[in-house]
């Protein structure tokens, strides 16, 4: 029961993660703005997971499954490797079709990757910190309630009852936890049936579509604790990057040729919640951030880093740019 209430747990916060990417690309998309709008998504998941980390052992303590679902299910969803991977690209082809030249178009796309890895990382370690200041809060709080204690004997019986009722409050914490997934697609399918219709491509069909993602993540990522994987080479999060890039490219190109494919408007609203959904709860910055800070030698950071972001560029080039450079070209948006 305990496995499935921890890929249950997933469940209720991709659907949050999404809800926060999406929401954060609405926001910061405005004229005049000064960063992009994704970078606010990558910022809080970094944090989200800084925060969770530092306070790992308490909730671990309180709950195991909830620490897998605070950092692979919400950090890990809230923020997307594959929208860095893509985006990137478009700057650096300058598919917006701005007034520069080449090398300012190389310039706009390495700084889009060089401030998407500085504020994830910086963001990481804000969330550390504040997760620091929780645990000393929390510690604090517990000695002055030690301290209230008329006698010693009274507090071991009370402990002695909490370790007793264990069992009973770990066994409530997974039904309920299976509950709250089982609730939470049944009302994401409830939204996408009985919502408006403008709301399945952008939200409800992106809901449905996040959870397999992160839970194919959470699989992929027990890859990394074998061999010498985890301190040098983390293979789980690189194939689940390399495949979400791979993936939202091809979603990416199939919106853009419906006029060759003839994609229908339900197809093209499945390929933008593959996008924004699978995609983006498959992929992570977050677990990346967390992976180069621990990674032991700095000749194996710099090989996962470079291995990763050039690669992921290196499929969206293949396949988009494939298409695009092609003689028929990329058609407009299937929308």
């Amino acid at each position: 029961m305990r496995q499935i209430a921890t890929y249950a747990g997933l469940i209720p916060m991709a659907f949050f993660g999404v809800l926060i990417r999406l929401g954060f690309e609405a926001l910061g998309d405005y004229e005049g703005r000064t960063v992009y709008p994704v970078l606010w998504a990558q910022g809080v998941g970094c944090a989200i997971m800084g925060t969770s980390l530092s306070l790992k052992s308490e909730i671990h303590e309180f709950y195991p499954p909830l620490y897998t679902a605070l950092t692979t299910g919400l950090a890990g969803s809230t923020t997307s490797f594959s929208s860095w991977m893509l985006d990137g690209f478009e700057s650096f082809a300058n598919l917006g079709h701005y007034d520069r030249g080449g090398l300012r178009d190389a310039m706009d796309g390495l700084a889009y990757s060089f401030s998407t890895l500085a504020v994830s990382i910086a963001c990481l370690l804000f969330g550390q910190f504040s997760g620091s200041l929780i645990q000393h809060w929390l510690d604090t709080y517990r000695e002055k309630s030690h301290r209230r204690a008329n006698n010693s004997i009274g507090l071991e019986k009370k402990q002695m009852r909490i370790k007793t009722n264990d069992y009973q409050h770990t066994i409530v914490f997974d039904s309920v936890s299976i509950a709250l997934a089982c609730a939470f697609y049944a009302g994401a399918l409830a939204a996408y049936f009985a919502g408006p219709r403008q709301w399945r491509p952008d939200v409800t069909f992106a809901l449905l579509l996040g959870p397999p993602g992160a839970i194919l993540r959470f699989m992929l990522a027990k890859i990394n604790t074998k061999g010498r994987f985890l301190t040098r080479f983390p293979m789980g999060t690189f194939v689940a990057n390399m495949l979400a890039s791979g993936v939202v490219s091809a979603s990416y190109v199939v919106q853009r040729t419906a006029y060759n494919t003839g994609l229908t408007t339900t197809g093209c609203d499945a390929m933008i919640a593959l996008e924004q959904g699978f995609c983006g709860c498959l992929s992570t910055v977050s677990t990346f951030a967390v992976e180069i800070r621990s990674i032991d030698r700095a000749r194996w950071k710099a090989t996962y880093v470079l291995t990763s972001v050039v690669l992921g560029h290196a499929l969206v080039l293949a396949i988009v740019g494939g298409v695009k450079w092609s003689p028929e070209g990329l058609g407009p948006f299937c929308r």
